[in-house]
């Protein structure tokens, strides 16, 4: 310690400079001489302290993060794959007795082997879109918009496309008490899938949602999005 007056080497414990006599204004107190006592302690559980501060607002970050959406090419059997889980999902909720009789294997295998069938032939190229929201907040997904640079983005509705076609089949199966070949109750569900997974859907926090798309060699698709009741736009998904 350092005399204030005449600058002087001074003993940390003297209560008085023993050179020219000024008294010493010392911390007093249990705290006060634990901090004299254990500084170099305090100063490493300090250091601590700030590393555990920073794992945890890394960890929050990680659970409240950002919306992601990934575009990856996929095979046709990987196609099959998406549209026979959500088909059996749509199905099953759609004709609860049958799948309840039956039991889900049983349909899925059904869907898995009577789908391709069902399924229009696209000219396009198979790829799979993946919404994560690692939010911590719903997200609400509006539109789906795609293009072909440079034309202007246009939006996919599917509700709306296919709104008669969902209103003709119900029509059909209930007409007939539910007596139409498999065929046609699948067509039901599969279409029923479509427009609740392309197009409008809500994603709760860690809620992850995967569908396939068709693209074109240049194309690109925007996901435009709510959260907070602020709206969004992905950037450009390029797609080949």
């Amino acid at each position: 310690m350092v005399c204030p007056k005449c600058q002087a080497n001074v003993s940390s414990d003297s209560n008085f400079c023993p050179r020219c006599g000024t008294p010493f204004k010392k911390q007093s107190g249990f705290v006060a001489k634990l901090w004299r006592d254990n500084k170099p302690g305090f100063l490493i559980l300090s250091l601590l302290l700030v590393a555990m501060l920073g794992s945890i607002a890394y960890f929050l970050y990680s659970r409240t993060g950002k919306f992601v959406v990934t575009v990856e090419r996929i095979s046709r059997d990987e196609v099959l794959d998406i549209y026979t889980k959500a088909a059996l999902k749509t199905y099953c909720r759609e004709f609860t007795q049958e799948c309840s009789q039956l039991g889900k294997d049983s349909i899925e295998n059904e869907i898995r082997r009577v789908l391709p069938n069902v399924l229009s032939q696209v000219k396009t190229s198979d790829a799979k879109i993946t919404y994560q929201n690692n939010t911590g907040s719903q997200i609400k997904v509006e539109r789906f918009l795609f293009r072909n640079p440079p034309e202007r983005w246009r939006v996919e509705e599917p509700k709306l496309r296919f709104a008669a076609k969902i209103q003709q089949l119900r029509s059909l199966i209930e007409s007939n008490r539910g007596n139409v070949p498999f065929e046609t109750k699948l067509e039901l569900a599969d279409t029923l899938a479509l427009t609740e997974n392309h197009g409008s859907f809500t994603l709760q926090p860690g809620e992850q949602k995967v569908w396939r798309i068709g693209y074109n060699a240049g194309s690109e698709a925007q996901i435009e999005y709510t959260q907070n009741g602020k709206t969004f736009v992905t950037p450009p998904l390029r797609l080949g």
